[in-house]
């Protein structure tokens, strides 16, 4: 009875050898994530750094893009597999129609986290814009229609109580593109992110009037796949959620307390270094740019249904789109309402 227990025991070890080691030496599957060379990416960068996603058997690829809108049809083609980047009325376009759906929240516009900032040319500061109240009037750069600066300008013009209309729109297709209008006087004003911005202001070629964090918080930025890969590939779905909320995690507690307060955290130079290493800036540059991002990756469902409404009432999104069907409930966490 003792050898044919020691004979049992044996084999189930060797099975558990064989399998560890078939897990082990599989190879890792090839992923493409789409998104824009900014601070908010981070969590994406931390899974890649840390091994998160190679513990999952995921080889990730990077893409970055000029604008968030290019994101959707990036996914639509197949070319990516995943985006994450600022919610856009293209996005809710084709998500309405089923073809994609968010599975997870990323960047929160929030007091104290100075994401993306209000930029204001030299020659319009000295003309007298100084102030918010002070747009109307004057030229605003954005990045395209109904992208992740359209909807906050919106709600900066209803906070301070004047028409958006009264500004004159002209869009440039990239974050960039705002930035050089706006340090070279073709624009007054831009919202930009503050990794592509805060250089501009350090060199006094610009100024920063504010952030959108203390001015109109609201879920800036979001995670997404197709629908067909969430039909055809769940577990591929969730190995790479799995890897992305430790990156997440890492990211939050470096640079957040427990309340959602900004505040660096023991590991938050560690963390500043491994960005900085993907964005290809300086650290410095990163610190002032951090964004805040939930410590699981939940999403603000009421603030996504809000931007679908707005985008609803100027045309950019049609009326039969569904907020409710945009978000995947089998993968998204709701943020819990305050």
């Amino acid at each position: 009875m003792q050898a044919l227990k020691k004979s049992v025991l044996s084999l189930a070890l060797g099975i558990a050898m064989v399998f560890g080691l078939a897990s082990k030496g599989s190879a890792a599957e090839a992923i493409k994530i789409a998104g824009l060379k900014i601070t908010v990416n981070g969590p994406i960068f931390l899974a890649i750094g840390r091994g998160y996603f190679a513990a999952e058997r995921l080889a990730p690829e990077l893409v970055f893009v000029d604008t968030c809108g290019l994101i959707a049809s990036a996914e639509l083609s197949g070319s990516v597999s995943f985006g994450t980047c600022g919610l856009t009325a293209a996005f809710y376009n084709a998500a309405g129609q089923g073809a994609l759906k968010l599975i997870a929240g990323s960047g929160h516009e929030a007091p104290g986290f100075p994401n993306t900032v209000y930029l204001v040319s030299n020659q319009a500061y000295a003309s007298g814009l100084k102030s918010f109240r002070d747009f109307p009037g004057h030229t605003l750069a954005l990045a395209v229609l109904g992208g992740p600066d359209h909807y906050p300008a919106a709600l900066l013009a209803q906070k301070y109580n004047f028409d958006l209309n009264s500004m004159r729109i002209v869009t440039l297709q990239s974050v960039a593109a705002k930035v050089t209008a706006v340090v070279g006087g073709k624009a007054d004003v831009a919202i930009a992110a503050s990794t592509v911005a805060i250089p501009a202001i350090d060199r006094s070629a610009a100024k920063g009037l504010g952030f959108i964090g203390d001015e109109t918080p609201w879920q800036i930025g979001a995670v997404s796949t197709t629908a067909k890969t969430i039909a055809e590939r769940p577990d591929l779905v969730s190995r790479f959620l799995e890897a992305l909320r430790k990156g997440t995690r890492d990211y939050h507690d470096a640079f957040a307390d427990n309340a959602g307060n900004r505040r660096d955290g023991a590991d938050a130079n560690a963390v500043l270094a491994i960005i900085a290493k993907y964005l290809g800036e300086p650290i410095g540059v990163v610190a002032q740019s951090i964004a805040y991002i939930d410590a699981e990756g939940r999403l603000d469902v009421p603030d996504v249904l809000r931007q679908i409404a707005w985008y609803k009432s100027q045309g950019f999104v049609k009326p039969e789109v569904d907020g409710a069907k945009v978000i995947d409930p089998r993968y998204v966490v709701p943020l819990p309402e305050k």
